[in-house]
């Protein structure tokens, strides 16, 4: 029996029949032997046997037979257990942005030596625990067959004499991956990758390019080893986000843009307006493409919307109703068009107004469409050099820069001919009370109108406002050798007097009726029975004309003449 103070921890024993049994409970200590056996020590254990020879009748000889048998008794060491299983990486990533290698770097870092450290299953057996080691921390290369490319440049992956992996294109570090002695692995990226138009979505390392490796030693209490080496894909955990287009959208300044059609080009035909909303729209878009590089900025898809309908606008009387079909907006009233919008694909608008449309009395101010009522939007699509795309709908509101200019009523005035009106006072009449002459000017005056009421329909013409004018005052007339002074009050009544009284009145009516009246008789110079006429410009008459259309709409203007002509006094002459 071979004991420790713990206990037995060999027994060796033979049977009468040779049989020797060893039995061991506990383990030796081994030097480092490894898998190798102990033996047990020349001369420590030994075996004999007594032999004895008798012959036939009966004679015996005896001796002791022995020999070693500690050289026949090994215990063979118990060296420690390693199994691995598969690194679970799936907590571990190395996310990188193409979008900081524009100003910089990006770099990730992680370690794998936890996942390593799971995919570990040691034993120390019975020799006790020793310990387990991971060491000797490794990237590899393999699968070069993998299309990664950088502006359009292959990416060539090499790797160097320290173990560091690097991909260049064209001579430029893209990509450099490296390993710590503790696991840690730093991926650095200098350069965008391209990606094949994933827009957002990265771009993750193609399985079998890089992996990462390392050496497990279990050693157990006596100092016996198992070596192995635990290795992993590392390619799908690293991925590089791509680079996408950078969209901002401003509001579109239509303030150079103008469409105004004519209510007076609808009586006979159609009034057209047209321009382009397109340079607004892509004065309002600021693009970027990242470190991509540039590829294209589209503005597409124009259309026009079609908003608020509560809007008030009439033609004729008849309330507008607004419809889009087909991407046209068509505006009509009682089941005739009045107007239509529509847009090109590239922007330009179109505005056609087929009759016109009714005006608050506004006179030659134009009408614009209600805020909200017609609207344009665009696509506005951003693609970077490798292809991905950012887009937005970008719109206004393009009511106010539709203004149809109201159909004013037209008023041309010609000379008034007063030829067939006359006032002839009698000098002879005034010896014993007033001569008086009366006639109206409404005829001349309407003789001398041309109104025109345009798209708006007709309306009215009113000649108003009669009113006399009192002008040239160095005229000469006198009475009983007195000049006569000409003087108009504030109702407008022109009256010639001299120091003994009034001589002449002229008044006129809201109708256009003139009144001459003659209180005293005018001197004439040697005219006999002639007639004496006021002199020219002494006195005139006007009134304002006003035209007013179908909507409301009015022009005005002042009509006159001068009246003097046509007031003659009859010289009073002797009788005989």
């Amino acid at each position: 029996t071979g004991s420790t103070p713990d206990g037995e921890v060999l027994r060796i024993e033979i049977g009468s029949d040779g049989t020797v049994t060893v039995t061991q409970s506990a383990p030796l200590d081994h030097d480092a032997q490894g898998a190798d056996s102990l033996t047990l020590p020349a001369g420590l254990v030994g075996v004999e046997a007594t032999v004895t020879v008798t012959d036939g009748d009966g004679d015996t000889v005896s001796d002791t037979l022995s020999t070693d048998l500690s050289g026949n008794i090994s215990i063979v060491d118990d060296v420690p257990g390693l199994d691995l299983s598969d690194v679970d990486l799936s907590e571990v990533s190395f996310e990188t942005l193409d979008s900081e290698t524009v100003d910089g770097t990006s770099v990730a870092s992680a370690s794998v030596a936890a996942a390593f450290t799971a995919a570990v299953d040691a034993s120390y057996g019975a020799d006790g625990a020793g310990s387990t080691v991971i060491s000797d921390y490794a990237l590899t290369l393999g699968d070069l067959d993998h299309g990664l490319t950088s502006g359009g440049e292959p990416v060539v992956f090499t790797q160097d004499a320290s173990g560091v992996i690097t991909g260049t294109a064209d001579g430029t570090e893209v990509l450099r991956i490296e390993i710590g002695s503790d696991g840690t692995v730093t991926v650095t990226q200098s350069a965008a990758l391209d990606h094949d138009a994933q827009g957002a979505d990265s771009l993750t390392l193609p399985a079998g390019l890089v992996g990462v490796e390392a050496t497990v030693t279990v050693t157990d209490g006596d100092g016996d080893t198992v070596t192995d080496t635990l290795g992993v894909d590392l390619s799908g955990n690293i991925s590089i986000v791509d680079d996408v287009p950078g969209l901002d959208l401003s509001a579109v300044d239509l303030s150079e843009v103008s469409f105004e059609t004519l209510d007076s080009e609808t009586v006979d035909g159609t009034s057209v307006a047209s321009a382009s909303v397109a340079a607004a729209f892509t004065a309002a878009v600021d693009a970027s493409y990242g470190a991509d590089g540039a590829g294209s900025t589209v503005i597409s898809d124009y259309a026009l919307t079609l908003g608020d309908l509560d809007h008030g606008l009439t033609s004729g009387g008849e309330p507008l109703t607004f419809s889009l079909d087909g991407g046209v907006i068509t505006g009509t009233a009682d089941g005739t068009e009045v107007l239509r919008i529509e847009i090109g694909s590239d922007g330009m608008v179109t505005v056609t107004q087929s009759a016109p449309l009714d005006h608050d009395a506004q006179g030659a101010d134009s009408l614009t469409l209600p805020a909200g009522l017609v609207g344009v939007e665009a696509t506005v699509t951003v693609t970077d050099g490798d292809g991905d795309t950012v887009s937005d709908i970008l719109s206004t509101d393009l009511s106010g820069n539709i203004s149809i200019v109201d159909d004013v009523p037209g008023l041309d005035l010609s000379d008034v001919d007063l030829s067939e009106v006359s006032f002839e006072t009698l000098d002879s009449e005034t010896v014993d009370g007033t001569s008086v002459a009366s006639a109206s000017v409404a005829a001349a005056f309407t003789a001398a109108v041309d109104a025109s009421y345009g798209a708006d329909g007709a309306g009215s013409t009113v000649i108003s406002d009669y009113a006399l004018t009192l002008g040239d005052l160095d005229h000469g007339l006198t009475s009983g050798g007195e000049p006569v002074v000409f003087t108009q009050d504030a109702s407008g009544v022109i009256t010639g007097s001299t120091p003994d009284g009034e001589v002449l009145r002229i008044e006129i009516g809201s109708d256009g009726t003139v009144t001459v009246t003659q209180s005293a008789p005018l001197d004439h110079d040697a005219q006999g029975a002639d007639s004496l006429t006021l002199p020219a410009g002494l006195v005139g008459v006007e009134a304002t004309v006003t035209v007013t259309d179908g909507d409301g709409d009015t022009v005005s203007d002042t009509l006159s003449t001068d009246l003097s002509g046509n007031i003659s006094i009859v010289d009073d002459v002797p009788g005989l």
